[in-house]
């Protein structure tokens, strides 16, 4: 059955046109009176059999600006499994994912609309991840067949967008993430999103390197992984240590700038790579800083981003203090 998800109605959002709250000014701002206006907003097409589409408001991005802003909603359907994702977003896009909102207290009510920086510790990281990779135009891989992600009912979430606009116009663009699902109890093993890496960076001018270690918490197996870094960062490497010391998993001493958008994915058959409780992992990335201003998270990162089973609930490490070398 198809089912669309009436979340937000189109123009409901008052913040995003007016370039405040999470955004950063990439060159001489033109006026949003007077910059002209481009229109991205597309029709992403009609659902298929067993998908559900969650999607944003239409706003408007300015002139110049490097912007992320955040929806809010719960689903509110039965507890079912996800087992592909494919977001939907406009040119001048760099990314679209959904998280999860650890719904505290002062957690934004449905239907918000607001830049992502303000959620602060409320943004409890990816919820899902797409099952796939983009390599040449083509999608390679998926979910094992009986394999799906955890959606519950009640589960609170934040679809996330990031635009760059690096022109003089304004662009009025809607985000859309398509999910396709399984039903619960046709799902064999659950899968499960995993972040290692920091967000905290202050990375100066010149080369700058930073390194993280995380401690695996859990018997698991992967399914798949990749690198993510900004245009600034020209190597990247991920170790593990399983009890013999340091082994490289990807190692790369050039950074293509496309990466940033559709990073090159390691995909690993069902069984083939298992982790144990107090696995370790490291993370390097390497920068080369031009820019002239330091650059920090959400302008550059540095992570390793995947997929495990077997598991309902994501593991994230976000070290705090990470080594700089």
């Amino acid at each position: 059955m198809s089912v669309r998800l009436l979340l937000f109605i189109a123009g409901c959002a008052s913040g995003p046109g007016t370039g405040s709250g999470d955004t950063e000014n990439t060159g001489t701002e033109d006026s949003a009176t007077t910059s002209a206006l481009r229109d991205l907003v597309v029709d992403y097409g009609a659902l298929e059999g067993g998908e559900v589409r969650f999607f944003s408001p239409v706003y408007e991005i300015p002139p110049y600006t490097d912007v992320t802003w955040c929806a809010i909603g719960t689903w509110t359907g039965a507890t079912m499994g996800v087992t592909q994702l494919l977001p939907h977003q406009g040119d001048f896009g760099h990314h679209l994912q959904l998280n999860a909102l650890n719904d505290l207290p002062d957690a934004p009510a449905d239907g918000e609309f607001l830049p992502c920086e303000d959620l602060g510790e409320l943004d409890g990281g990816n919820l899902y991840r797409p099952a796939e990779s983009l390599r040449g135009g083509q999608v390679v891989g998926g979910l094992p067949d009986g394999m799906a992600m955890y959606l519950p009912t009640g589960q609170r979430w934040i679809m996330q967008s990031h635009y760059i606009n690096t022109t003089a116009d304004r662009l009025r663009v809607q985000d859309a993430i398509d999910a396709q699902t399984l039903a619960a109890d046709a799902v064999g093993e659950w899968v499960a999103a995993f972040v290692m890496g920091t967000d905290a960076l202050e990375i100066g001018s010149g080369r700058v390197a930073v390194r993280s270690e995380c401690i695996w918490d859990a018997e698991a197996h992967f399914l798949s992984f990749s690198a993510h870094m900004h245009d600034h960062g020209v190597a990247f490497l991920f170790e593990m240590d399983q009890g013999g010391g340091w082994q490289t998993l990807y190692e790369t001493a050039v950074w293509e700038d496309s990466w940033a958008n559709a990073p090159e994915t390691l995909l690993f058959e069902k069984g083939a790579f298992p982790v144990a409780v107090g696995d370790r992992f490291a993370v390097t990335c390497t920068w080369e800083n031009d820019s002239g201003e330091t650059l920090r998270f959400p302008s550059e990162m540095c992570n390793v981003q995947g997929l495990f089973y077997s598991s309902q609930s994501n593991y994230t490490c976000n070290v705090t203090e990470p080594e700089r070398l």
